[in-house]
């Protein structure tokens, strides 16, 4: 695997984990696992937000765009 800078990896990390959310907004009914990958999906948005550039990588209101 081709090594990244920070700025890199976090943009990927990011968009690994939207795509993955927005694939769960499809499921109706999601099983208990599915709903905990979900808040840790959620759980890792927030922790990466607190990076100044977070904005700039598609995201600007977590609980707005992805409910709980």
């Amino acid at each position: 695997m081709k090594k990244m800078n920070s700025k890199k990896v976090l943009k990927k990390l990011i968009d690994n984990i939207l795509t993955y959310l927005d694939e769960m907004q499809c499921d109706i009914i999601l099983s208990e696992f599915a709903e905990g990958g979900k808040y840790a999906f959620l759980e890792c948005l927030e922790i990466i937000s607190c990076w100044k550039y977070f904005h700039k990588y598609g995201i600007y209101d977590i609980e707005k765009t992805y409910p709980l």
